[in-house]
């Protein structure tokens, strides 16, 4: 599936990834532009957000207002801050946290 890495050190890396947990040390990715047999084994530790990018799951294009469900704001250390709403598939997933992101 389609994936948007954000590093820690600020580098942006758009591609393709097999796994969408965070339950291994290492997250294996193969940037646009690669070689599809050469994924780069990204560290936990240097990733502050992978963002999913394949298309909504049937039923989640209902406004989160309309579902009634509850806000949340995300802040990270670096004061970035992510606001979206909490659903039951939100929670730790692994070494990470999993969320739906609303983009508005």
């Amino acid at each position: 599936m389609k994936a948007r890495l954000v590093c820690m050190d600020g580098e942006v890396i758009v591609g393709e990834t097999e796994t969408s947990s965070l339950s291994r040390l290492r997250l294996p990715v193969v940037p646009d532009g690669s070689a599809p047999d050469e994924p780069a084994w990204m560290a936990l530790g240097a990733i502050r957000q992978v963002e999913l990018l394949s298309p909504p799951a049937p039923g989640t294009e209902d406004p989160p207002e309309a579902q009634g469900l509850p806000k949340v704001v995300v802040r990270f250390l670096g004061g970035e801050e992510l606001r979206t709403y909490r659903d039951d598939a939100s929670g730790q997933d692994g070494d990470g946290f999993r969320m739906l992101r609303w983009n508005r």
